[in-house]
Formats: C-alpha cells, structure tokens, sequence
C-alpha cells in the first residue's frame, strides 16, 4: 500500500545514504538486518513501496548477471547502489581503503579489457583478409583505444552538461552534486561493465565467425550500455517521495527526467561512431612492422 495521504512521512534520511530501494529508488541505510549470526538476516523493507529493498542481495551474481541480460531495470540498480557500495564498506573494513569496484587500478584494468575484447573482434573480423594477424594487430589497438576513449570522453561530457543544466534550471536542494565522485566511478561502471559483455559475442563466434553476429552482439551491447547510463543517471533526478499524492508529479518529472538520462549515451555512441566511420574513410597512415613503427615514432620526436 504505501504511505497514505494522511499519515506520517517517514523520517528522512541523515547524511549520504548507501543504498537504495531496486523498486523506488527510496534512500535506505541498510539491506538487511542481521541478528545472532552472519547469516542470520532479515531483508530490509522499504517504507514507500512495502517491498524487500534488494533481494538479489540473497541471490548469486550469475542469476544478477542474467537479470541484467534480461534488461531488468532492479538488477543494474542492485550492481550500481547498493552490490557496489557493499564492496566498497567491505574494502574499507579490511583496509585496503576506497578498494572493490571502484579503486584506480580496477578501473584501469577494465579499461584495457574491454579495448582487448574490441580488438579480439576486429582480428575475428578481419581474418579473411590479407596480411599477416600480427601486421594488422597495431592498427586494429589504435583503432579499438580512439573509438573507446571517444565513447567515454563524449558520455562524460554529456552527462557533465546534463547535470550542470539540470542543477542550474532546479532550484531543489537533494538533488546530488555533479561534483560527486561517486557518480562518475558509477558512470566509469556503466561504461565499462556493459562493454564486458562482449565475451559473449566472442564464445559465439566459435560457432560460427559472421558479420551478422557481430552486428547482433553490438546491438545487445548498446542496449545494456543505454540501461546502465540511464540507471545511475537517473538516481540524479530522483527526489524521495513523502507522500502518496507526490507519485503522480514525480511520474510527470520522470518523463523528463528519462529523456535526459538517455543523452549520454546517445551522444558517446554517436561520437564513438563518427569517429570509426572518420578512421574507415581517412585510412589513417599507422604503422604495421617493426620497421616502420621505429620510423612513425622518429617522425614524432622530431
């Protein structure tokens, strides 16, 4: 049922809260209770919805993995708010400090990942043509780090200008800040994790090496790109609801709000390909032997 119009709102939360409700989105201080023993616990429920505030929180990260193939909406909400910050309270408890998903040398790696993953299907591409692999191997890197730095750089920026015009034009304060570190390691995650999914795309292809699976599997990447980007931007226009009557002007903000959600990652996908159609057509003039790569690099120096 809720809250009804008559009742009292429930008291709001002190501080930053660490999670939030997959359902409502509510702020939440904590998942679960926890009694005698660790595994003795009882779910959260949220004080909005009368929902478990997260019960993939019970489950394993397979069944998560699968709901967000599914484009389930609370399983990206799950791995943003409130799976994220549990490794991060568990990182600083054992002190390795600000560690999990979000430390530097994690995001580092990711990163290389998934520019390894853009390679590896270009090579699965490109096997039919002429040349030697390792000849086409230094075009195929430079190729898969512009085209990724240009989706990251083209996504940050977006969601940077969205933030910064959405705290300009609003004039309410529990908005949070665009300077929040905590929403750009959640938008690096949103970047990075989806692109991960490209594992899948290349167990296929041993089964079968096409054109049309590649498409597939870009077109499946996307997908899980623009929910994860529009799941940790919209927690930027979410504003806690008191009282029951507050659901239908939130719905109406929603509508907005989805549609701002959505310009970061239609603006770096659009950049990311600009930039590959600029590479097909300039034919950039990049090295493919030892030899040359010395003479590119001379080039530069000088």
């Amino acid at each position: 049922m809720g809250i009804q119009p008559n009742e009292t709102p429930p008291p709001p939360v002190s501080g930053k809260f660490l999670y939030a409700c997959i359902t409502c989105l509510q702020p939440n201080q904590a998942l679960y209770k926890q009694y005698s023993t660790a595994k003795n616990i009882k779910l959260q429920t949220c004080a909005i919805c009368c929902r478990d505030v997260d019960p993939y929180i019970e489950r394993e990260l397979l069944l998560v993995v699968m709901d967000m193939m599914l484009l389930r909406d609370c399983a990206y909400r799950h791995l943003f708010f409130n799976r994220s910050h549990a490794y991060q309270e568990k990182s600083k408890l054992s002190g390795h400090g600000d560690g999990g998903m979000y430390s530097l040398k994690n995001g580092i790696l990711s990163s290389a990942v998934c520019v390894l993953l853009r390679v590896l299907l270009k090579m699965q591409g490109s096997k039919h043509s002429s040349g030697e692999p390792f000849q086409q191997l230094l075009p195929l890197l430079h190729s898969s780090v512009v085209q990724f730095a240009a989706l990251w750089m083209g996504t940050m920026l977006t969601a940077y200008f969205c933030q910064k015009m959405s705290i300009v034009n609003s004039s309410k304060s529990t908005q949070l800040s665009i300077l929040e570190p905590m929403f750009w390691k959640q938008m690096h995650l949103a970047i990075i994790i989806p692109q991960l999914f490209h594992f899948v795309t290349l167990f296929v292809h041993i089964y079968e090496n096409s054109l049309m699976i590649r498409l597939l599997g870009s077109i499946f990447v996307s997908c899980f790109s623009h929910m994860a980007i529009c799941t940790v931007m919209e927690r930027q226009y979410f504003q806690p609801v008191q009282y029951e009557s507050d659901v239908k002007i939130h719905s109406q903000e929603k509508k907005i709000s989805n549609m701002i959600s959505s310009m970061p990652f239609l603006v770096g996908l659009g950049i990311e390909l600009s930039t590959s159609i600029w590479e097909s057509e300039a034919a950039l003039s990049v090295p493919t032997n030892f030899d040359d790569c010395v003479e590119y690099i001379r080039s530069i120096a000088n």
